[in-house]
C-alpha cells in the first residue's frame, strides 16, 4: 500500500486544475460506453463507477491487465479499497427518495473528511498516471454520491453529463438481467424525475446526451461534449490505454479492451418485450 496517498492531499497545479466528470443517468443506460468514448480524448481518464467496489486482485481491468497488474491500481487499489469503504459506509444506501424534499442532503463532518480524501487521492493517482489530464471519469450515475462530491469540490471542478436512454431498450435491459417489469420501470421513472429536480433545484450545469443517437448520429453527440468539456471528443478507432475501469457493463468492458469496431443499432427490446410492455412503455416514453 502506498501509505502517502492516505497522508497527503493532492493540490491541482493552478494552470491545470485535474477535474471531474460525473456522469448521470438510470441503470443501464449506456454510462459505461459514454465514459469510453469520452477517453478518445487523451487527457480524459475513466475509472468506471467509484461507487463500486474493486472485488479481487486477480478481477480484469478495461486495460487489458489484471489488478494487481494494472499500471493504475497496482500498488494503490488497497489504499482505494479502505479510502472508499470510509467514504461511502455512511451514505451509501441513502434512498433517493430523501431528495424529493431537499435540494442536498448535509453529510456530517467525518464522513466529508473521508469524501475530500478519497478525492484527493483519485486526483493525485490520475495526475501521477497521466500528467497531462485533464478530467477524470466517474460513471456511478447515483445522486447520492453526487450530492457528496459537490460539498467538497468546487462546482467549476465538475463537469456533469446526463446520458439518457429510449424507455424501451432501458427496460428491457433491465429484464434482461432478470429484473421484474414494473418496479424497473417505476425505478427508471423516478430516476428520471428525481435526476431532473435535483439538478434544477441546486441550479447545476449539465449536458444531456442521447445513448440512441451514438449508433447513427454519433459525430453530433461528440460536437456537443467537445465543446462542454473543451476537449476533442471523436469517434474512437483504435485501442486506448487511458481507461481503467472494473465495473459497469461487463461486455461494453471488454469491447474496449480491444480496439472498438463500431456501434450497433439499439433494437433488442423488440425481442425482449412483449406485446402489452412495448404498449406502456411507448405511452411513457
Amino acid at each position: 500500500m502506498e501509505s502517502d496517498q492516505m497522508q497527503h492531499t493532492y493540490i491541482p497545479p493552478k494552470n491545470q486544475p485535474v477535474r471531474m466528470v460525473f456522469i448521470l443517468g438510470n441503470s443501464y443506460s449506456g454510462s459505461t460506453l459514454l465514459g469510453f468514448l469520452l477517453t478518445s480524448d487523451p487527457g480524459i481518464v475513466f475509472l468506471g463507477e467509484i461507487k463500486s467496489n474493486v472485488r479481487r486482485d486477480k478481477q480484469l481491468c478495461s486495460c487489458g491487465q489484471v489488478i494487481d497488474e494494472c499500471t493504475f491500481y497496482r500498488q494503490y487499489v488497497a489504499t482505494f479499497r479502505a479510502l472508499k469503504e470510509s467514504a461511502f459506509k455512511k451514505i451509501r444506501y441513502f434512498s433517493p427518495l430523501r431528495f424529493i424534499f431537499r435540494n442536498t442532503i448535509k453529510l456530517d463532518t467525518e464522513t466529508l473528511s473521508h469524501i475530500r480524501e478519497l478525492h484527493s487521492s483519485i486526483t493525485r493517482r490520475v495526475a501521477d498516471q497521466y500528467p497531462d489530464a485533464a478530467y477524470w471519469v466517474d460513471s456511478s450515475k447515483s445522486l447520492w454520491l453526487l450530492n457528496a462530491w459537490l460539498q467538497v469540490i468546487p462546482r467549476e471542478e465538475i463537469k456533469i453529463v446526463w446520458i439518457k436512454r429510449n424507455l424501451k431498450s432501458n427496460i428491457a435491459s433491465f429484464l434482461k438481467r432478470g429484473h421484474a417489469f414494473f418496479p424497473s420501470l417505476l425505478g427508471a421513472m423516478l430516476n428520471k424525475w428525481l435526476t431532473a429536480k435535483f439538478l434544477s433545484r441546486n441550479q447545476l450545469e449539465s449536458l444531456t446526451v442521447n445513448y440512441d443517437h451514438f449508433h447513427q448520429h454519433f459525430q453530433k453527440e461528440a460536437n456537443t461534449l467537445s465543446l462542454f468539456l473543451k476537449r476533442e471528443i471523436k469517434l474512437p478507432t483504435h485501442d486506448h490505454h487511458n481507461h481503467h475501469a472494473t465495473s459497469g457493463n461487463s461486455g461494453t468492458r471488454k469491447t474496449f479492451t480491444y480496439p472498438f469496431h463500431g456501434f450497433r443499432a439499439d433494437t433488442e427490446w423488440e425481442t425482449v418485450l412483449s406485446p402489452w410492455q412495448k404498449k406502456i412503455t411507448s405511452w411513457l416514453d
